[in-house]
C-alpha cells in the first residue's frame, strides 16, 4: 500500500507540472460556453498566433487583463526583449509566463489553422412536444462550429438545431475578418456584434459573459464591433463592419446591417405583432414566424479614449423594420396588448 501512494502521488505531481501552463489559460478563460465565446476565441486565436512583444505598444498590452500598469510600463522600457528569460527578470515568473503562450520574439511566420467543434445529445427523457405533435421533429440537438485563421483572415460558421426542429441548418451563421499589418484597419463581413457603451449599443447579448473575471477583460479586448457567432439566434448583425484607429486615442467606425429576424404574428397571420427573441422554430406558429421581418441598420461614430480607463464618444444609429410592426388590439389580441402597454419594466 505504501509503495502505491507513491505511484499516485507521483502520477498527481507528473500531471501537476504537465497542466500548469494549461491552469493559467483556465485563469482567464474559464466559464465560458458556446454562446459567450469573444474573449475564449481572442486568447485561443493568440495562442496558436502568438504576437511579437517587440512591437507592441501600450494598447496593445493593456489588451490582456493581467498586466498591471506597471507591468505594461516596464516591458516597454525594455524593449526589445530576446527571450521569455528576459521578461520573467521584467513582470515575475507568474505573470510572464500567463503571457508567453500569446507573444514570441522572432520575426513573424504564416501560420493557418482549422477548429470543429461538434456538439449532439439525444433526449431520452419523453418530451411532451414530440409526444402530442405540436413539435415536428426529433429530440436531437445539433451544434456544429467551424472556426479558423490564414495569416490575418479569420473566417467562422455556425450551425445550430434545437430540440424539436425539423432543419438541421435551422440557425446558419459565419463571417470573415481582416486586419491590416499596422493593426489600424479591421474589417467583418458577416455575422458580428455592436458592444460599446457596457453593451447599450444595438444587439448587445442578452448577458455580457458567464463569470466575472470575463467582464474585467471584456472592455479592453473588444471595443465596438467583433466577429460573433453564437446559437443565441436573436443576437448579432449580418452585414459589413469597418473600424480604422488614428493610434490609441482615437477611432471611428461605420457598420451598416441586413438581418432577418424572428416575428410574432397576429392571430390571422396578416401582421407583424413584434420580434421574437427564443430563436425556437418547433411548432407552426414558430415557423411562420421565422424570417419574416428585414431589419435594416446603419451606424457610425469616433471614440476617444485619452486615459487608460476613461473613454467617451458618439454614435449615431438609425434602424428600420419592413414589414412595420403593427402592436395593436386588434392584431396582437386585447388580452396580449392590455398585459404588455401596462407591465413594468
Amino acid at each position: 500500500m505504501p509503495g502505491n501512494r507513491s505511484i499516485i502521488a507521483l502520477l498527481i505531481t507528473l500531471l501537476s507540472l504537465i497542466t500548469a501552463q494549461a491552469q493559467h489559460l483556465d485563469e482567464l478563460l474559464a466559464e465560458f460556453n458556446d454562446s459567450d465565446s469573444g474573449i475564449n476565441e481572442f486568447f485561443e486565436f493568440l495562442s496558436t498566433h502568438p504576437v511579437n512583444i517587440n512591437e507592441l505598444q501600450k494598447e496593445d498590452l493593456e489588451r490582456f487583463p493581467f498586466l498591471s500598469e506597471s507591468q505594461m510600463d516596464s516591458i516597454l522600457a525594455h524593449l526589445p526583449l530576446a527571450s521569455g528569460n528576459e521578461l520573467k527578470k521584467i513582470i515575475g515568473d507568474r505573470t510572464a509566463g500567463m503571457l508567453l503562450p500569446f507573444v514570441r520574439f522572432k520575426p513573424p511566420v504564416k501560420q493557418w489553422q482549422l477548429n470543429i467543434r461538434q456538439r449532439n445529445y439525444y433526449t431520452l427523457q419523453p418530451i411532451k412536444g414530440i409526444e402530442n405533435g405540436r413539435y415536428c421533429n426529433s429530440p436531437v440537438d445539433n451544434l456544429t462550429r467551424i472556426t479558423g485563421f490564414y495569416d490575418r483572415y479569420r473566417f467562422g460558421v455556425l450551425l445550430q438545431k434545437d430540440v424539436g426542429e425539423a432543419n438541421w441548418t435551422d440557425h446558419v451563421s459565419g463571417y470573415i475578418s481582416w486586419n491590416d499589418p499596422s493593426g489600424r484597419l479591421h474589417l467583418i463581413g458577416g455575422n458580428y456584434l455592436l458592444n460599446w457603451a457596457e453593451g447599450l449599443m444595438l444587439s448587445a447579448p442578452f448577458v455580457l459573459d458567464k463569470s466575472s473575471s470575463s467582464t474585467a477583460g471584456l472592455g479592453r479586448v473588444y471595443k465596438t464591433g467583433r466577429e460573433y457567432l453564437s446559437s443565441f439566434e436573436s443576437s448579432g448583425i449580418n452585414g459589413l463592419y469597418i473600424e480604422y484607429g488614428f493610434g490609441p486615442q482615437a477611432k471611428v467606425f461605420l457598420a451598416y446591417g441586413n438581418t432577418r429576424r424572428d416575428a410574432g404574428l397576429s392571430s390571422d397571420r396578416s401582421a407583424v405583432t413584434g420580434l421574437s427573441i427564443d430563436g425556437y422554430h418547433r411548432t407552426e406558429n414558430e415557423i411562420a414566424g421565422q424570417d419574416v421581418i428585414t431589419e435594416q441598420c446603419a451606424t457610425g461614430g469616433m471614440i476617444f479614449k485619452p486615459l487608460r480607463y476613461f473613454e467617451t464618444g458618439f454614435a449615431a444609429l438609425k434602424v428600420e423594420y419592413n414589414p412595420a410592426i403593427l402592436f395593436t388590439a386588434e392584431t396582437a389580441g386585447i388580452s396580449s396588448f392590455r398585459r404588455n402597454r401596462f407591465r413594468f419594466s
